[in-house]
């Protein structure tokens, strides 16, 4: 019969294709410049979204906010950036291989020798080294600046953190023009600013300010009164001091 399937004609599944294997030498290696500014673009960001996201910790957990300046000598906070740089940095690389800094700069990251995207694994081993070198005691700074030279130097430009990861950091698009550049710069230095200033406002808050004068004055005719107690044989009151 016409309609009768024959042995040879049965339908033939598509075999799934593996993943692209690529030589070094097709790639184009993301220089070491393009990436500082790249990180510097990105690390704006993530301060700013840590100390918005710190507030309100403060808040709830009654202790005191420090200035916008001053947060570097904070331990909370650190954590907080730590977490937050951790996130950012993994989320974006894995889903669209590239931070909104790399991708200002037209860089990737992907698999060594592939054009894949990282997986989660790769991309969180990578960050919590390239960040965890730094954050070495005595030794951070110096190993951290080793891996940079490694960067500059290397024909693949590859730190300790890519080679560990099995990843790599190249170019596949221009840069974006210098006016989008300079707003994307611009935004967050302009949102520091403005912390700034309202960091700075607390600290000189007048009415603040007005309560602690009140104070210094009150405990210092407290002491001229206690002084004219002393000499008469009488007794001191220290009820109402108050230090600073």
């Amino acid at each position: 019969m016409e309609n009768e399937i024959q042995p040879n004609d049965t339908p033939v599944q598509p075999q799934p294709q593996a993943p692209v294997i690529l030589p070094p030498s097709s790639l184009i290696p993301a220089g070491a410049w393009g990436r500082f500014w790249a990180i510097a673009i990105d690390s704006l960001y993530i301060l700013i979204i840590s100390y918005i996201l710190y507030l309100p910790l403060s808040l709830v957990t009654g202790s005191s906010v420090p200035s916008f300046d001053q947060l570097g000598r904070d331990i909370k906070f650190g954590i907080i950036y730590l977490i937050i740089n951790l996130i950012y940095t993994v989320f974006f690389i894995v889903n669209r291989g590239a931070t909104f800094g790399k991708d200002a700069y037209g860089f990737k990251v992907i698999s060594y020798n592939s054009t894949n995207n990282l997986n989660y694994p790769q991309a969180l081993i990578r960050e919590i080294i390239k960040t965890g070198i730094v954050l070495i005691p005595i030794i951070g700074g110096l190993l951290y600046l080793i891996n940079g030279l490694v960067i500059v130097f290397s024909k693949q430009k590859r730190g300790f953190h890519d080679l560990i990861a099995k990843s790599q950091v190249i170019k596949v698009n221009k840069p974006w023009s210098l006016g989008k550049q300079i707003i994307m710069i611009l935004l967050p230095l302009i949102l520091i600013i403005g912390l700034l200033i309202f960091s700075t406002l607390q600290r000189i808050n007048p009415i603040k300010q007005l309560q602690q004068s009140q104070q210094i004055l009150q405990n210092g005719n407290q002491y001229n009164q206690n002084s004219s107690n002393i000499k008469s044989g009488g007794t001191v009151d220290t009820t109402n001091w108050k230090t600073y």
